[in-house]
Formats: structure tokens, sequence, C-alpha cells
């Protein structure tokens, strides 16, 4: 009996494991946004300030200020794929990723900071430098 309960315990790990993998975390959810330049459903994954720091040019601005902003960012450099290359989502308090974004003419990497204010992780800082290794 024990033998025959060991091969379904198996299974039933790997299936959750398989299911925990599969979900998308918020950063996924933020690099298809950027790629689509969906900055209105964006805002909703902002904190009420967020720091923006687009090409050098960086200040702290309100949720309702930083969307424009990062729209006109994203209308001049549309993009054609963003790519994580690397995330932190060990910390129950807060997620950090780094994101290739590739336009037409260039190429951006992308640091992201997110912090968890009231139970939903929000992005706290976006800061778009020129990628010098493409």
């Amino acid at each position: 009996m024990k033998t025959a309960k060991k091969p379904i315990l198996l299974v039933v790990v790997l299936l959750l494991s398989a299911f925990l993998e599969a979900k998308a975390d918020v950063l996924d959810d933020i690099a298809l946004l950027l790629k689509s330049g969906n900055t209105k459903e964006l805002a909703r994954f902002m904190a009420p300030s967020v720091e923006l720091e687009l090409l050098e040019e960086g200040q702290e601005y309100s949720r309702a200020e930083a969307a424009p902003r990062l729209k006109s960012f994203l209308s001049k450099y549309p993009p054609v794929t963003v790519k994580i290359i690397h995330r932190i989502n060990s910390h129950t308090n807060f997620r950090y990723g780094v994101m290739k974004m590739v336009t037409e003419k260039s190429s951006f990497r992308l640091s992201i900071s997110l912090k968890s204010i009231s139970g939903k992780f929000l992005i706290t800082e976006i800061k778009a430098d020129p990628d010098t290794e493409s």
C-alpha cells in the first residue's frame, strides 16, 4: 500500500511545481505591458509615487504624472522586444527586474523596483539607460 502512494505523491508534487513555475510573476506582466506600450494598464502597477529616470533625466512623480512621461518615452522609442534578463523575487516585500528593451534604432536596459503595498507589488522606480552591451 505504501509503495502505491509514492508514485501518486510524486505526480502531485510534480504537477504542483509545474503549476507554480507556470504562474506569471508581476514582472512578466510588466514586461508585456511595456512591449505593447500600454501605459494605461501599466499605471495600475505603479505606486502612488514613482521615481522615473529615463535617460539621465530623473525625478519622483505621482502615478498620474509618471504614466504620461513613460508613454512619451515609449512613443519616442517604441519597443520591438522586451526581455527579462534578471529578476529578484525571493523577498516577500520586494521585487526587482532588469529588462532589455530593443527598439528599431537602439536598445535600453530597464531596471524596475517594486514594493509590496497593501498586499500588492507596485512599481516604485523605473530606470532606463542605453544598453551598452548590444
